[in-house]
């Protein structure tokens, strides 16, 4: 850890690190592979479904058709499996509990599992299809939403019963909790997106999405209220939770199936059947656009955000003929993979000093307002974060950053965040 202070004449903006670890280029280059992917190959048959990470545990959760893989995220390895899952599609976890929830769309069921031994606990009947799945702590409730009887199955996770059965508007997908009670899913069949109230177990409202068709992947910013539906005609929908409202639509890519929000970024990120992730990013503006396109895999339409480590796990694999057309092609035996995205990768150094928009002015500001009173404003950088930091004169600064070019500006994935005198930035 270094300690710097910005003095009388400099300012220290630190260069922005792109979404990824994606090196940060010329404003005119059009290179988006990211130089830090790293392939974990746990290998075995059958497609799969969501995927979920547990940073505390470093295990990532796939589902695989008839089963769900156990696997060690650092290694790569498949640490068990949880059988007879016909037609798995999610997994829920409750670790103050110790057990585990799996939605089995082919039976009609749920699974109940030990998070120690990952064996089978019991079985629990649930509404036709049942496809996204949530636990929710505070109620001790687990939101299980069956595609094809449009309803919603409450589950008591301490008991391991059911207790209620939501009627639905049509035909749920992803779901996705705030914290202030309410559980939000988008409706596929009616452009819709539905809220409930946990604690009541009812519905509270059904907005319409406007011309988000067929919403699929969903996230939310607990923050600003404000969640991001993923469009089946290659769009993001962001819906104000406030007023009910879409206020923007931003472009994505095809097939997408998941949509995740990071919090200590601001990035929402969108993983696309025809083999990219698109990086989506709030500017200054208050308007959110792509800050990137990051290249995976075809057929890679969902992923997992371990957002307290910044790690993106995305499932791939090699199939006979276009993953995304219908029918579906088969899968080439031995080709499964998932592929692990860093924010921070080693050695990844910003190869030009970039400042995203009103952000590095603020700074600025700032720096100027604490010169003004005397009191030098101090910033403590991680030597193991790829970071730049230079000494820039102030006025200066604050000019060149207002010149960039509009290619240069919304990168994206910044070290930067609330800078203030005084205050660390780690």
């Amino acid at each position: 850890m270094k300690t710097i202070f910005a003095g009388i004449h400099c300012l220290l903006v630190a260069a922005v690190v792109s979404l990824l670890a994606t090196p940060v280029v010329a404003a005119d280059s059009d290179s988006h592979q990211p130089d830090n992917v790293r392939r974990l190959a746990p290998g075995g048959d059958g497609r799969w479904d969501y995927i979920v990470v547990d940073p505390a545990t470093n295990r990532l959760y796939i589902t695989r058709s008839t089963r769900v893989m156990v696997v060690d995220a650092e290694s790569g390895k498949t640490l068990a499996e949880i059988a007879d899952t016909a037609g798995v599609h999610g997994v829920a976890l409750a670790p103050d509990l110790g057990v585990g929830f799996t939605s089995n769309g082919k039976e009609n069921k749920v699974s109940v599992f030990d998070l120690k031994t990952f064996k089978e606990l019991k079985k629990i009947e649930t509404g036709q299809n049942p496809d996204s799945i949530l636990y929710h702590a505070p109620t001790h409730q687990v939101f299980v939403f069956n595609g094809t009887s449009h309803d919603a199955t409450v589950i008591d996770a301490a008991k391991q019963s059911v207790i209620a059965t939501i009627p639905l508007a049509g035909r749920p997908e992803f779901s996705v909790a705030d914290d202030s009670g309410n559980i939000y899913f988008n409706i596929e069949d009616k452009n819709s997106l539905g809220v409930i109230d946990a604690a009541q177990r009812k519905v509270k409202n059904v907005w319409s999405l406007g011309n988000c068709e067929e919403p699929t992947g969903l996230a939310v910013d607990v923050k600003t209220q404000t969640a991001f539906s993923a469009c089946a005609n290659k769009q993001l929908a962001v819906f104000d939770l406030k007023n009910g409202k879409v206020v923007q639509t931003v472009p994505i890519g095809d097939d997408c199936d998941a949509v995740a929000y990071d919090p200590a970024t601001g990035n929402i990120i969108a993983s696309n059947g025809e083999g990219t992730l698109t990086i989506i990013h709030k500017g200054g503006n208050g308007k959110y656009a792509v800050s990137n396109t990051v290249t995976t895999q075809p057929g890679s339409k969902t992923m997992a955000l371990d957002a307290e480590h910044h790690r993106v796990y995305v499932p791939a694999a090699k199939f006979t003929g276009n993953p995304t057309a219908r029918p579906r092609p088969q899968m080439v035996a031995g080709s499964f993979e998932v592929l692990e995205h860093r924010a921070h990768g080693r050695g990844v150094r910003a190869q030009h000093v970039v400042a995203v928009e009103a952000r590095a002015v603020e700074v600025a500001d700032e720096v100027l307002r604490a010169r003004a009173a005397g009191d030098p404003a101090r910033i403590e950088v991680d030597d193991q974060h790829p970071l730049d930091v230079l000494g820039v004169a102030v006025d200066r600064q604050r000019e060149q950053v207002r010149a960039l070019p509009d290619a240069a500006h919304g990168i994206g994935w910044t070290e930067v965040a609330e800078v203030r005198p005084g205050l660390h930035v780690r």
